[in-house]
C-alpha cells in the first residue's frame, strides 16, 4: 500500500485524494549560488557530457523531485488525476492564453509540446476543410520553404490525400532578403512592444516588392460594379460610474509609460513594456463592459427601423449581451462566434440570406469576419474595434461583396476616453504604413463627418488623454473625435 507523500498530499475519505496542492517553491530573494547549482546537478554522471550547462541532457534534482511526485499522483488514481487536476489546469492555462491574445473562444487555443504536434493540428484542419467543401479539389496549400523536413512530408501527404496539392514558397526572396534579421532591421524598426514590430523605409520596401514579388490588384478595380460603401462614426454616451475603472487604468498606464522612459536597464524596460501591454488589454476588456448599455440602447433604434443588419463585436460579454437583447425583443437572429461549429455556419448564413424574419446577424470579428456572404443586409455595425485593420475591412465586406445591390452603410460605435481612442489611431496608423508599402501612398478608413456634432469630445491622441488623466479633467478643453481621410 502506498504511503502518503511527504510533501503534504494526503488521502481523504474512501482513499480519495484530498484537495491539498503541491507546495509552491518559495521565490528566491537572492541569486542562486554556485553551491546550489552544484547540488541541483550532483546526481549527474560527470563522465557524460552535459549540453548547454545542464539545460539539456541533465535535469535539475528539484525538477526530478516534482516530476516524481506528480507521477505518483497519476499512477495512484489516473482517472481522478486527469479529471480533477490535469484537465482543469490545462483549461486554466488555455483561458489565460485566450485572454492574453484576445481570442474569441478558448477552443481557438491549443497547448502542444512541440512544433510537430502543432503542425498535425493545422493539417487536421486542412483535411477537414477539404472534406467539408470549404476547399475544392485541386486547391493549393501554400507551404513555406523553411518548414522542418518531417513536417514538409506530412503536409504533402495530407494535402494529396485530401485532393489538393502543395506549393512551396521561399519565405524571403533569395538574393534580396538575405535573412530575417537583415530584413527586420531595415524595414520593421520602431515597434513599441517587441523586436521587428514597427515599420520603416516604406518607399524602399514598396519599390523592392514591386520589383520582386508583388502583383497587386485592388477590389475597386476588379469589382467596379459594387455599390458604394459609406462609413460613419457614432459616438456613445457612457455612464460615469462605468468610466471610473477605465480612467484609473489609464492613469496606471501613464505611470508605467513614465517608468519606461526613465528605465535604467533593458530588462526593466522590457518587463515594463509587458505590463504596459497587459494594461492596454485590460482597458480593452473594461471598455467593452462599459459600452454594453449604450450599444444596447443604440440597437433599440436600429430594430425600430425594421432593417436587416450585421453587428460585430469581439468580447464574449458584449456578444452575449447583444444576442440576449435581440432574443428578448423577439428579433430573429443568427449568431456566429468562436463557439459555433464550422459545420453549422453555412446553414446559419443561408437562413439569414433567405428568411425575411431573421433580421440580425450577431458576429464575432474573428470568426464571423471572413468567408461568409451576408449580402441580405446593407447595414454593418461595429460594437467594438479590432486592433488589426484587415479584420475590420474583412468584416465590413461580409455585406459589401458580389450579390450586394444596395449601398453599404457601416456604423462604428465609439466611446470617448476608452480603448476606442487608442485603437482608432492604431488602425489608422497601420493602414497608413500598409498603404505606403503596398500602394506607395497612405491609406486610411475614410469616414463620414456627419456624426461629429454629436460627439461629446475626444482627445486627438492617447498622450493628451493620459495628460488629462494625470491631473484635473477640466484642465484641458476637450477636442472632438475626428476622422482621418
Amino acid at each position: 500500500m502506498d504511503s502518503p507523500l511527504k510533501n503534504g498530499i494526503h488521502h481523504g475519505q474512501n482513499g480519495v485524494e484530498g484537495n491539498d496542492r503541491l507546495p509552491k517553491k518559495p521565490k528566491l530573494s537572492v541569486p542562486i549560488t554556485s553551491a546550489e547549482i552544484a547540488d541541483e546537478f550532483a546526481h549527474h554522471d560527470p563522465s557524460v557530457a552535459r549540453i548547454n550547462n545542464g539545460s539539456f541532457g541533465s535535469c535539475p534534482s528539484s525538477v526530478l523531485s516534482a516530476q516524481s511526485a506528480w507521477q505518483r499522483l497519476f499512477l495512484r488514481q489516473p482517472d481522478q488525476f486527469y479529471f480533477d487536476r490535469l484537465r482543469p489546469a490545462i483549461l486554466r492555462s488555455r483561458l489565460a492564453i485566450r485572454d492574453l491574445i484576445s481570442a474569441d473562444d478558448v477552443e481557438e487555443v491549443s497547448i502542444v509540446d512541440n512544433a510537430t504536434t502543432a503542425a498535425a493540428i493545422v493539417l487536421q484542419q486542412v483535411s477537414w476543410a477539404f472534406s467539408e467543401g470549404r476547399f475544392d479539389k485541386g486547391d493549393a496549400v501554400v507551404m513555406l520553404h523553411y518548414a522542418y523536413g518531417a513536417v514538409k512530408k506530412s503536409i504533402h501527404a495530407y494535402a494529396r490525400r485530401a485532393g489538393g496539392h502543395v506549393i512551396e514558397l521561399e519565405a524571403l526572396y533569395p538574393g534580396v532578403y538575405k535573412n530575417v534579421h537583415e530584413y527586420g532591421n531595415k524595414y520593421c524598426k520602431g515597434g513599441a512592444f517587441g523586436l521587428y514590430q514597427g515599420a520603416s523605409n516604406h518607399e524602399e520596401l514598396h519599390n523592392l516588392m514591386k520589383a520582386t514579388v508583388m502583383i497587386r490588384r485592388l477590389k475597386k478595380d476588379v469589382l467596379s460594379e459594387l455599390p458604394v460603401k459609406r462609413r460613419q462614426q457614432v459616438f456613445l454616451d457612457l455612464n460615469e460610474k462605468d468610466m471610473k475603472q477605465i480612467r484609473a487604468l489609464f492613469r496606471e498606464l501613464e505611470t508605467v509609460k513614465n517608468a519606461i522612459q526613465i528605465g535604467k536597464s533593458i530588462e526593466d524596460i522590457e518587463s515594463l513594456k509587458i505590463i504596459q501591454k497587459n494594461l492596454i488589454n485590460k482597458i480593452y476588456t473594461e471598455s467593452a463592459e462599459a459600452k454594453i448599455p449604450a450599444v444596447i440602447d443604440y440597437l433599440g433604434t436600429v430594430i425600430e427601423a425594421g432593417i436587416k443588419f450585421l453587428i460585430f463585436a469581439h468580447h464574449q460579454p458584449m456578444i452575449n449581451s447583444i444576442h440576449q437583447f435581440l432574443l428578448k425583443k423577439k428579433v430573429g437572429c443568427i449568431r456566429i462566434d468562436g463557439g459555433t461549429p464550422p459545420s453549422l455556419r453555412q446553414a446559419l448564413v443561408t437562413d439569414f440570406q433567405e428568411k425575411e424574419d431573421i433580421r440580425a446577424a450577431v458576429l464575432s470579428i474573428k470568426a464571423g469576419g471572413v468567408g461568409l456572404t451576408l449580402t441580405a443586409a446593407s447595414t454593418v455595425i461595429f460594437a467594438e474595434l479590432s486592433w488589426t485593420p484587415g479584420d475590420i475591412i474583412q468584416a465590413e465586406d461580409r455585406a459589401h461583396r458580389i450579390g450586394q445591390v444596395s449601398s453599404v452603410n457601416v456604423h462604428y460605435l465609439l466611446a470617448n476616453d476608452t480603448v476606442d481612442d487608442i485603437i482608432w489611431d492604431v488602425v489608422q496608423s497601420k493602414l497608413e504604413n500598409l498603404g505606403q508599402m503596398l500602394d506607395g501612398h497612405e491609406n486610411t478608413l475614410a469616414v463620414s463627418v456627419s456624426q461629429m456634432s454629436s460627439s461629446p469630445g475626444k482627445q486627438a491622441t492617447l498622450d493628451s488623454f493620459l495628460k488629462r488623466c494625470g491631473g484635473s479633467m477640466e484642465e484641458e478643453p476637450s477636442r472632438p473625435k475626428y476622422p482621418r481621410n
